[in-house]
């Protein structure tokens, strides 16, 4: 088992209390390139958001590098052989893979990706995770390097921080469509990647009981029984990731004042 030193736990638990505090799905999103690249040396991060459905696969990197319009399309074409999404290789969420971790593997070796992508940019070593994972949708994360390997210690980092990365990305969403911002800011094409979110009828039952309506009069107001509002709420839980309704109000108050919203 690899044991991570004192400085560098606080140097993460640092970074978790950035996530923390990021305002916005965007901020949130520069935060984890941003903190991430100082906690793990290397050459480059990247946060890519990705629809998976076959003929329309397409891949929103933060943050957007100056040569994507020209590789863009070939990591798009091919993005089902990284060794995230390869279903031989069999990743799972928030847990970390490696390049070498496919060294066995002589398809990823010859795959398009590797080397119409990978190598024209210098990249011969990265340690990547999934973070989402739902259906047609998923969103990676990637940290390359041209000359040194990722090793043991920068792998257990990653795979000690993957989970709080993972909750965070998901209550923005969440939290962003709580808020009515049907916009993420991953453009049109791929925004159903977004995840759980709420929907119109629970945002509105959400409304209600931030204005302290039991679930009753929610019931009443809404024109629903009180068991379709009772539905409702324990899937609002269930999306936010809490236990109890004054969680939930918490949970929205605080992601609107942090985003500058009333």
């Amino acid at each position: 088992m690899v044991r991570l030193s004192s400085s560098t736990l606080l140097s993460a638990f640092a970074f978790l209390r950035e996530l923390q505090e990021a305002g916005s799905l965007g901020e949130l999103r520069g935060t984890i390139v941003t903190g991430l690249g100082k906690l793990i040396g290397c050459d480059g991060v990247n946060l890519n958001e990705a629809g998976l459905r076959s003929g329309t696969r397409q891949v929103v990197p933060t943050p957007r590098p100056p040569w994507w319009g020209r590789y863009g399309p070939v990591f798009c074409e091919h993005m089902m052989d990284h060794p995230l999404l390869n279903a031989e290789i069999g990743a799972k969420l928030c847990q970390p893979v490696t390049f070498s971790d496919c060294q066995g593997n002589d398809a990823w070796r010859k795959s398009p990706l590797y080397h119409e992508y990978f190598v024209p940019l210098g990249v011969r070593h990265q340690v990547a995770t999934l973070i989402l994972r739902e259906g047609e949708k998923a969103v990676g994360i990637g940290l390359n390097r041209a000359r040194r390997d990722f090793d043991a210690g920068e792998r257990a980092l990653l795979a000690l921080l993957a989970p709080h990365l993972s909750f965070h990305y998901r209550l923005a969403l969440t939290l962003n469509a709580a808020n009515g911002n049907g916009d993420i800011g991953i453009g049109p094409s791929v925004e159903k990647l977004a995840g759980p979110s709420l929907t119109a009828r629970e945002r509105q039952v959400l409304h209600w009981i931030e204005e302290g309506k039991r679930n009753s009069e929610v019931a009443t107001i809404m024109e629903l029984s009180p068991r379709t509002v009772e539905k409702h709420l324990q899937n609002i839980f269930g999306k936010l990731g809490v236990e109890t309704r004054t969680a939930a109000v918490r949970q929205a108050r605080e992601f609107r004042m942090r985003a500058g919203r009333p």
